[in-house]
């Protein structure tokens, strides 16, 4: 590689001299060299700490926070995509009844007497006067 000898700036001038008279003098320039200098090594600087790798708590902190707010929003696509699934496969409402029940079954003992009724029973209406005060409280306490 070719060394520079001095760190002047040289303009190309084509061989020849300016014909029209134009020159640009320092005072002209938005900018003298020494300043252009400094500011490209303050941005080479600043661009390569922004390249590099930083760190600490805070840099930390803000990175577990993006990653966590992107896994809640793909954990909230699948809910939704499994609501939806569920919401497609369940039958209408209009279809919706009680199952039927199996026939009744009593099972008593050598005597005759009654031990357990399996399957549908259907028993005699009570009225409210006739049962224990406290089922119809148990009931609304459910409800």
């Amino acid at each position: 590689m070719a060394r520079r000898k001095s760190s002047r700036r040289i303009d190309p001038d084509f061989g020849e001299p300016s014909r029209s008279g134009l020159s640009a003098r320092e005072d002209d320039r938005m900018v003298s060299p020494r300043q252009r200098k400094t500011s490209a090594k303050g941005r080479s600087r600043r661009g390569r700490a922004r390249r590099g790798r930083r760190s600490g708590l805070f840099p930390f902190l803000g990175r577990l926070t993006y990653w966590s707010l992107v896994l809640a929003l793909w954990s909230g696509i699948a809910v939704a995509g499994i609501v939806a699934y569920y919401g497609a496969q369940m039958p209408s409402a209009t279809s919706w009844a009680i199952p039927d029940r199996p026939p009744n079954v009593k099972i008593v003992d050598v005597n005759g007497k009654l031990i357990a009724n399996r399957g549908m029973t259907g028993g005699e209406s009570v009225s409210l006067q006739q049962m224990s005060p406290y089922i119809p409280e148990a009931v609304i306490a459910i409800e």
